[in-house]
């Protein structure tokens, strides 16, 4: 049906001021329920970013805003994750737009999110990470099927782990392919008209169907003798 922030969202961003490679860390909250409890904040968080640092990379950390607002314990993990990357001279993206992290960074490391299909379009690599929660429920999706999964085990070799992706990026072409399984047309105008196209054909079967339903009301009711 098309996704409209591939066009509405589409921003003009600054060259990058930097030269280091710099992966982007975006974990989603603790989630509504135990089943979505996809986060790797508490759990994969800090050990991921240490990984990361120690392999030279640079680190862009942006927290989820509902971050904490179910789970203290999440809350607290954010703000000891802020600290120790802003220690190590990374950036707390905390009030910046997604394609300007999405243009600074060389790779995504994400949880079962949506930012996960915002970022196919870039064209450059993803992990996933594996949530550890023994409640959660992993989707069987061609996505997660297809890209690198993190687990809270491997955390120690994040850097490691992101810098072969990075720089041979041996699955690029099939997730080209998922840009167009999961999205479409993503030339620019394409989302949007398609989505306003399928707006329009709802539109159209909603007056359609308010006016049989004004009809019937103004049907004289039936003999009842």
């Amino acid at each position: 049906m098309g996704r409209p922030s591939l066009d509405t969202d589409r921003t003009e961003v600054a060259p990058r001021a930097h030269l280091r490679l710099t992966v982007l860390y975006a974990p989603t909250w603790e989630g509504g329920q135990a089943s979505a409890a996809y986060s790797s904040l508490c759990t994969h968080g800090a050990r991921m970013v240490r990984s990361l640092l120690d392999a030279g990379l640079d680190v862009i950390y942006r927290p989820h805003p509902l971050t904490g607002v179910r789970v203290p314990e999440f809350g607290e993990a954010d703000a000891e994750l802020r600290q120790l990357v802003e220690a190590a001279g990374g950036l707390v993206s905390a009030d910046r737009s997604i394609p300007q992290d999405f243009a600074e960074a060389d790779l995504i490391l994400c949880d079962i999110s949506a930012i996960a299909n915002e970022w196919l379009p870039t064209g450059k690599p993803l992990i996933i990470t594996n949530p550890s929660d023994p409640h959660t429920r992993d989707a069987a999706t061609a996505l997660l099927d297809t890209v690198p999964r993190l687990a809270e085990s491997d955390s120690g070799r994040t850097g490691a782990i992101a810098r072969e992706e990075i720089e041979h990026d041996a699955l690029r072409e099939q997730r080209l392919e998922l840009v167009e399984y999961y999205l479409g047309d993503i030339a620019p105008g394409r989302s949007l008209e398609r989505f306003l196209a399928a707006c329009r054909r709802l539109s159209s079967k909603r007056d359609e169907l308010w006016e049989r339903l004004q009809s019937n009301d103004a049907q004289p009711p039936g003999n009842l003798t």
